[in-house]
């Protein structure tokens, strides 16, 4: 690997980690993306920093090195919270318990009282639950402006376009500019199967609709993250809430409805009615086949790498290190042999 150019294709929160790490290793890093962050399922994430909706035990940890990472990051300014993670309903179950506890993580079975402590705005706390201490949340609307202001400050530049086409060592933009570089990686999203597509290689990545819904701001009721049967939700610290919902329609009446059902809903959970949808963000998720990220190298092109997965924004440190690591001569600071890219090629 010379000292040339690095494109880094995707203006999302994984891009501009990839790029920032780059960048304070002293690599020329261009990030291609159109102009804004409109396009990126960054901004309609939950921002969820967690490992314990993880079932594979590889992934488990993986997503508990990001957590570290994301601890690193909190140290140099990046707006996170670390309040926990509150389950309830089915997916608080001991089975559950046992598992996160053999991985490694701090989870406490909790009664009714113990979740009121956690979240005393409840009108009417469960009678049990589960609390992962470590866990915590990144306001979506904060975080990737934050990445991209520091990697911009170690010097990645934003080349505005689109990306079209993918040849060895170059990058076709859709206004018919073409870019040479010494290494491309691939952090487009769901984008990344049509783009790899261009230079016959296939990707097995589906889009997943997904709704995020902010509320108006109302009073302080946790610095948790809940799981509930119904939603997953945190609080801002404007007092706004923050729900996830995977039942959007990308229609506008139907996710409309969904948007108020879901703030009605978190409404009388917490006895708040002046409570009123503020926005609704429909994005597409980027889902690889068997769920797992597709990190690394592609196999026989030294010249592009891949970074794509469903749980971007909570693995970006990792996946930042990872990716970076070979391209400036430092060792990998976690194994990712097994979400290699090319177990996810066309019939494979």
């Amino acid at each position: 690997m010379t000292g040339g150019a690095i494109l880094v294709v995707g203006g999302g929160v994984l891009g501009w980690a990839i790029a920032g790490e780059l960048a304070r290793a002293g690599r020329t890093v261009r990030v291609v993306a159109p102009e804004g962050d409109a396009r990126t399922a960054s901004v309609g994430s939950l921002a969820w920093l967690n490992a314990s909706t993880a079932t594979d035990p590889g992934y488990v940890r993986l997503r508990r090195a990001a957590l570290a990472g994301w601890r690193d990051w909190a140290e140099a300014g990046a707006p996170v919270r670390f309040g926990g993670s509150l389950f309830w309903g089915s997916d608080a179950s001991d089975t559950m318990a046992a598992r996160l506890g053999a991985l490694g993580c701090p989870v406490a079975r909790l009664d009714r009282a113990g979740i009121a402590a956690v979240a005393p705005g409840l009108r009417h706390p469960p009678e049990t639950g589960l609390f992962v201490s470590d866990e915590g949340c990144a306001d979506p609307a904060l975080i990737l402006p934050w990445l991209r202001t520091r990697a911009e400050a170690a010097g990645a530049m934003h080349l505005r376009g689109q990306a079209a086409a993918l040849g060895p060592g170059a990058l076709r933009l859709d206004d018919g500019t073409t870019l040479d570089a010494d290494h491309i990686v691939m952090a487009a999203g769901e984008g990344a199967s049509a783009l790899l597509a261009t230079a016959g290689l296939d990707l097995r990545v589906a889009g997943k609709p997904g709704l995020l819904i902010r509320t108006t701001p109302g009073r302080p009721v946790s610095d948790a993250v809940f799981a509930t049967p119904s939603y997953d939700f945190w609080q801002r610290d404007d007092g706004a809430f923050l729900i996830a919902s995977s039942s959007a329609t990308g229609t506008g009446d139907a996710d409309d409805m969904i948007a108020a059902e879901a703030t009605a809903h978190i409404s009388k959970l917490f006895g708040q009615t002046d409570l009123r949808v503020a926005e609704r963000i429909a994005r597409t998720r980027p889902i690889p086949a068997d769920g797992l990220p597709l990190l690394g190298r592609w196999p026989g092109r030294d010249d592009l790498s891949v970074a794509v997965t469903h749980s971007g924004l909570t693995l970006a440190p990792i996946v930042a290190a990872c990716i970076a690591a070979p391209l400036i001569g430092r060792d990998m600071p976690h194994d990712i042999a097994h979400l290699r890219p090319d177990r996810a090629l066309q019939g494979a």
